[in-house]
């Protein structure tokens, strides 16, 4: 009789294949540049994009304001940075709004300013958590609120008649208050983006301002939800321009106006 062929053990029989599952990359952050600035702040931002742990996946584009027609020398580590250039019209806004319409596909949008310093680990998770809260479609690191369009128009009646004029042309409900999100560093769903249009792009700075408050009353009108990432402004992402409001956000008195504030609708 032959003896049975001895069978291997687990160790030596053959492992399966390694699989790996690629997760097609759901998010495309987008920089804003203006070739007449100094390129220091756009570095620092770059690598800081590199090194801190965002907590997610994202694919980059930086989109560049050129009055010259040229990209920016950018040290050879960043090399790689994929870079668009465009007609200096609109301002920071303008660039965003491009840049979203040159990378169609991914299901959030990160808009960030040169000037932007990143400040804590896993923005970018937190981001797309409070993007995927029920009805949230744009959230921001300052979220700035007023009482009504009233007060806002006594502190500057050319922007509120450039938002009353912008609000008409493209049919947007201003609504109660002009409460709106800054435009210094947003996040975006696409649903919300592409109901709305993306963003408003106008020139001189009474009109590139209404379009930042405007671009919160569409989302609000097209019934999406605002949101400020954390319950204190720049508490991820960080512009030295408007430091005082992270300073103002240590007091009592504003810790209690912020509360009353977020129970009343935008």
């Amino acid at each position: 009789m032959t003896e049975p062929r001895p069978q291997p053990t687990v160790s030596e029989r053959s492992a399966p294949p390694e699989v790996t599952i690629r997760v097609p990359c759901d998010t495309c952050v987008i920089v804003s540049f203006y070739d007449e600035r100094p390129i220091d702040e756009l570095v620092r931002l770059l690598r800081q994009l590199r090194s801190v742990n965002a907590g997610a996946d994202f694919e980059l584009c930086v989109v560049i304001n050129s009055d010259s027609g040229r990209s920016p020398q950018i040290p050879t580590d960043l090399a790689s940075t994929r870079m668009i250039v465009r007609e200096n019209i609109g301002f920071n806004i303008g660039a965003w709004d491009f840049g979203w319409r040159q990378n169609p596909g991914f299901s959030f949008y990160i808009f960030l300013q040169d000037e932007c310093e990143i400040v804590r680990s896993n923005w970018l998770s937190r981001y797309k958590l409070l993007l995927s809260s029920n009805g949230v479609g744009l959230v921001g690191e300052s979220l700035l609120h007023w009482k009504d369009w009233k007060s806002f128009k006594a502190k500057s009646a050319e922007i509120y008649d450039a938002c009353v004029s912008l609000a008409e042309r493209r049919g947007i409900r201003l609504g109660r208050t002009p409460t709106h999100i800054q435009t210094l560093a947003l996040g975006a769903t696409a649903s919300c983006l592409e109901k709305t249009d993306g963003f408003l792009v106008a020139d001189g700075k009474a009109k590139a301002i209404a379009t930042e408050v405007l671009l919160s009353r569409n989302c609000i009108h097209r019934g999406f939800k605002i949101s400020q990432s954390a319950w204190r402004p720049f508490e991820y992402i960080r512009h030295s321009q408007w430091d005082f409001l992270r300073g103002d956000s240590t007091s009592i008195l504003w810790n209690v106006s912020r509360a009353l504030k977020h129970i009343k609708p935008h």
